[in-house]
């Protein structure tokens, strides 16, 4: 796919079409509570896109981290070499003690935006009276190489824990950069559905009518079908790397 999407533009164009509404429409430009941006009256949910952008694949800081990180674990006995290309790292087949230590360097990026679609979701229950309604954030990884999909539902299970109240279920996809599945050659976007332990679920007609809009659409704006892999289970994060990686 040689076009860029541009994510937040196109779903602003979708969702008048699977019956919701852009918040700003509601409130304006400039209201006084940080605005989640959409909502949708007819199945009580509010739902905020986030975008990992900036790729972390090359970020000095976090190589530091991990020189540092392999040293201590040297120190205290650990014969651990980590996989990596360039700087991804991998938590497959390490101690749970030790995974932890990795998803916290690469956890940055996705906690500052789970932290701020909490607040923002909040903020728009509380200004448009609707408590009720359930939260929803739509995080797609458009550039991130350092983290392969396994890598985003370990880091989401580590970060959310039992909180932010928020956000009921977290929607996970790609659409510019593509998964690619140890079983298949075919270069496919991602999208899956994840509702969390503990909170009221989203309904699956929902997550249907989203994921089906938005396939659509983009075969509308692309002139083409793109494959789309469907992930439930963590057993399917750990089928797909990023497509233009090395599978393990």
């Amino acid at each position: 796919m040689n076009r860029v999407i541009e994510i937040e533009r196109e779903f602003d164009a979708l969702i008048p079409f699977i019956d919701g509404k852009k918040v700003c429409d509601l409130v304006g430009l400039s209201p006084s509570f940080d605005n989640a941006d959409y909502i949708f009256e007819s199945d009580k949910i509010v739902m905020e896109l986030k975008c990992l952008e900036e790729n972390k694949l090359v970020d000095k800081n976090i190589q530091q981290k991990l020189y540092s990180l392999l040293g201590r674990w040297k120190k205290e006995g650990h014969n651990i070499n980590l996989t990596h290309d360039g700087w991804k790292a991998t938590v497959r087949d390490l101690p749970p003690e030790l995974s932890k230590q990795i998803l916290k360097i690469y956890a940055k990026p996705i906690r500052k935006r789970i932290v701020k679609a909490n607040k923002q979701i909040k903020e728009t229950k509380k200004a448009l009276s609707c408590l009720d309604y359930q939260g929803v954030l739509l995080l797609a990884n458009d550039g991130n190489l350092a983290i392969d999909p396994e890598h985003v539902y370990s880091i989401l299970n580590y970060v959310l824990g039992q909180n932010y109240s928020g956000i009921n279920a977290v929607i996970f996809f790609t659409v510019n950069q593509l998964g690619r599945a140890s079983f298949t050659n075919v270069d496919t976007a991602i999208w899956a559905n994840l509702n969390r332990d503990g909170f009221t679920p989203i309904n699956d007609s929902f997550f249907n009518k989203l994921s089906n809009g938005w396939m659509l659409h983009l075969e509308q704006v692309l002139d083409t079908m793109i494959p789309m892999f469907q992930l439930s289970e963590e057993e399917d994060f750990k089928k797909i790397v990023n497509a233009n990686t090395d599978l393990a």
